[in-house]
């Protein structure tokens, strides 16, 4: 006899309304990307409008996760520009958790990073389903999964008008999976996505940028 794998209560959290950004959110020229005069892919002209919910796909390697460092100004193109608009207030999520200082528990990440008060802070952590003890473990001791869920619970306490995801469904189970899907449908500001997940492209994005050394490609849906 095989037992199915039970399935996890999904989290339940959003974001409220977001502040009004500029009318061009995030806008390449020319942009060459990649390290050390190896470019990986480019020159690229792109333009996200406010309100778009851009999809970025391509097979590993090919420089998705570096073309956000970029927009985030973490890393300087080869070539060619890259800017936010203005007013905007952008939110990165990072596949390897960089903004998490792994000493530290998720409880006094929200209480440090964010100014919040220990009760709300706690609450705000429940709802991504990490509770009890595990609001007092260092975040190097969790799962990649739980790392993921902090990430974004930072990023909706924060609540940008311009939210850029790397792919955010990893380690992911399948409830909490769907229950992001339904949080980034019901976001108002700008989305940028970076994922292999194509269910979840199809069920929030409205348009779609194929990152490929020959060339970047561009589709409206």
């Amino acid at each position: 006899k095989v037992d199915a794998a039970k399935r996890d209560k999904g989290m339940s959290a959003g974001f409220g309304k977001v502040a009004r950004s500029g009318d061009i959110v995030a806008e390449t020229k020319g942009l060459v990307v990649g390290f050390a005069n190896h470019p990986l892919f480019g020159p690229m002209d792109w333009t996200a409008r406010i309100g778009e919910r851009w999809g970025i796909i391509g097979e590993n390697g090919v420089g998705k996760s570096t073309l956000l460092k970029v927009l985030a100004g973490d890393l300087a193109p080869l070539s060619g520009t890259a800017r936010l608009g203005s007013n905007v207030v952008p939110g990165f999520f990072t596949q390897d958790a960089s903004d998490l200082d792994p000493e530290m528990s998720p409880l006094e990440t929200l209480i440090w990073d964010l100014n919040m008060e220990p009760q709300p802070a706690r609450d705000l952590l429940g709802r991504f389903l990490i509770s009890g003890d595990d609001v007092y473990r260092p975040i190097k001791s969790l799962s990649g999964g739980e790392k993921n869920k902090l990430s974004l619970a930072k990023l909706t306490y924060l609540n940008p008008n311009l939210l850029v995801l790397d792919e955010p469904t990893n380690h992911l189970d399948m409830d909490s999976r769907e229950a992001l899907a339904d949080v980034l449908k019901q976001y108002q500001g700008t989305l940028i996505l970076v994922s292999h997940d194509r269910w979840l492209l199809s069920q929030v994005g409205t348009a779609t940028l194929d990152v490929r050394r020959a060339g970047v490609v561009s589709f409206p849906g």
